[in-house]
């Protein structure tokens, strides 16, 4: 997609999309080429996107580094034409509270947001024999983590052996991990939070006794 000053009439081939933009972007230079800022670039394929895919366009612009939540924010206020606004809005929220996926916000804004998992600290980052981890939920006191796994990755062989030698790294240090699905955090909410609530009084009871 091109942006071009209102009122500019220029053939393009079919692979290229000319939009008029009745205000400048504010530029940014990539390989001698001014573009949109990506914050902008994020709202703006926002709003061209289909309604399966376009959060994630959201979550990787704030995980990868190229626009804070902030500047989304600010972005979105200034566009005229955003679909869906409101939920717009609740994802860069979600990205400002550490969320990554839709998934993470699911769990964490509505799975887990009860009161009960209030000690569990969010997007917890820590090291482990000198390697650093981002842990979804954990419990200092139990030493328990919580981890959300899409099927975009975690479901590839690969990912899954990554998973289970940072699970066994992260237990060697004490912490027990319980993972769970994009199915079982969407379908199953109750089974989620009773494995989590079981996990914490087993392991709050065998730190008594130790």
């Amino acid at each position: 997609m091109v942006s071009a000053a209102y009122g500019t009439h220029r053939i393009c081939p079919p692979w290229v999309r000319l939009r008029r933009m009745a205000a400048p972007l504010p530029p940014a230079e990539w390989r001698q080429c001014l573009v949109a800022t990506p914050a902008w670039a994020a709202i703006t394929a926002y709003a061209e996107t289909s309604s399966a895919t376009r959060d994630g366009l959201i979550y990787r612009a704030v995980q990868r580094g190229l626009a804070t939540p902030t500047e989304l924010a600010t972005v979105a206020d200034e566009v005229s034409r955003v679909p869906d606004r409101r939920h717009l809005m609740r994802v860069i929220a979600a990205t400002a509270d550490g969320a990554e996926s839709h998934l993470e916000t699911l769990g964490l804004r509505t799975v887990f947001a009860t009161r009960e998992f209030s000690g569990f600290i969010r997007q917890h980052r820590l090291r482990v024999q000198e390697t650093a981890y981002r842990l979804d939920m954990y419990d200092p006191i139990t030493r328990t983590a919580v981890e959300l796994d899409g099927t975009e990755t975690h479901g590839v062989a690969t990912q899954r052996a990554r998973d289970i030698r940072r699970d066994a790294k992260l237990a060697s240090a004490g912490i027990v991990t319980l993972r769970f699905t994009y199915g079982d955090i969407a379908d199953r909410a109750q089974w989620c939070r009773t494995m989590v609530r079981k996990t914490l009084a087993a392991r709050s009871a065998v730190a008594q006794w130790a």
